[in-house]
């Protein structure tokens, strides 16, 4: 299983691990949509962001806090349900690291921040005491994982361990481990670096705490925003909130701001197609407002600097009108397909001068 790694190593010798244990690690699924005020371009106004199947660690056990553990291109709504038969795979006991992780945790922390923290890049920033949720859904889920610790003997002399661990879900799970790149040579590590690319990875920095052997999904997926333009924004969005979860000590932070002790609050979520379906249709319904206002914003523009018989004014009065009726839709659509859990939590948790 994890000798097929140290092919690729040719300098260190592949010995049996003198550590292995099977674990399911904790997870939270995250789908939301957050509106805070933000200052886009040199101009304050409120902005609204949509997350679908985002990935947050649910424990913040070292180095396993830090990598991007859901398998890629698994279907979240597919993930078999926890059972006790679980608790044994091929005659060993699966150890399940525990929960210290809040989902909701995010949403603290962010408030937290100072307004030179909430810099996303030069054009945008947000004010992070207005970051507020119009819905927010946590689904808890487990990740089998084998770790591994091996004693190494580096070619350049140097012994110590290496910690490796690999995703579980299937035969062909991805393997990660700690960075021993410092602990290289030049000759090793020139060695190693021309093979990143039959890795598949070419992306690691020499701070990287994480080495991915194979392709991972993002743990941040911004599915969109209401600035335009959209991608580019999306795509600082994207940055700005993936990069804090590439370090362990970013997620260490994440535990001082609540643990999960049951899962009574109504946002925390049982991972079916059918919960999963309720809230989909409701960010979706949102989606199709944003684009609808961006793709009226832009034909407003070519009317703006449009020639033809038709006046202008008359134009621009057709398509508000059109627009107007198309969101009064929308949100007629959106109030209706609002989750009646979300509308629980909301009632119980009215500030007293709303």
């Amino acid at each position: 299983m994890f000798s097929s790694m140290f092919n690729f190593l040719p300098f260190v010798k592949y010995k049996l691990p003198v550590r292995f244990s099977p674990v399911y690690f904790p997870a939270w699924i995250i789908n939301a949509e957050v509106e805070a005020e933000v200052t886009y371009q040199g101009s304050t106004r409120n902005a609204t962001a949509i997350l679908k199947s985002n990935y947050l660690p649910g424990s913040s056990v070292p180095l396993l806090s830090a990598a991007r553990l859901l398998p890629q291109g698994v279907d979240d709504r597919e993930l078999p349900l926890f059972t006790q038969s679980l608790m044994e795979q091929h005659g060993l006991e699966v150890n399940c690291i525990p929960y210290n992780i809040s989902p909701f945790s995010i949403l603290e922390i962010a408030k937290s921040l100072s307004y030179s923290q909430a810099t996303i890049n030069a054009d945008l920033k947000f004010s992070p005491s207005s970051v507020k949720p119009h819905i927010f859904s946590a689904y808890p889920i487990l990740l089998p994982l084998y770790l591994a610790q091996y004693e190494m003997s580096y070619l350049n002399g140097h012994k110590g361990s290496l910690n490796i661990f690999i995703q579980a879900h299937s035969n062909g799970g991805m393997i990660m481990s700690e960075n021993f790149l410092g602990k290289l040579d030049t000759p090793q590590l020139a060695a190693f670096e021309s093979l990143k690319g039959l890795l598949l990875n070419t992306g690691w920095a020499d701070d990287t705490e994480v080495l991915e052997f194979g392709m991972a999904d993002d743990s941040v997926q911004v599915a969109s925003v209401s600035l335009s333009p959209q991608k580019d924004v999306t795509r600082a969005l994207d940055t700005y909130l993936e990069q804090p979860l590439r370090d362990s000590q970013n997620i260490d932070k994440l535990t001082e701001f609540g643990e999960i002790e049951n899962d009574d609050d109504p946002r925390i979520r049982e991972l079916t197609p059918g919960e999963v379906a309720g809230i989909d249709k409701y960010l979706d319904i949102s989606l199709e407002t944003m684009m609808s206002l961006s793709t009226a914003s832009e034909n407003q523009k070519v009317i703006s600097i449009s020639l033809g018989s038709t006046p202008k004014f008359e134009m621009a009065n057709q398509a508000q009108v059109t627009l107007k009726t198309k969101l009064e839709e929308l949100e007629r659509e959106k109030r209706e397909a609002k989750p009646g859990w979300w509308v629980e939590w909301e009632l119980g948790n009215r500030s007293p001068a709303s």
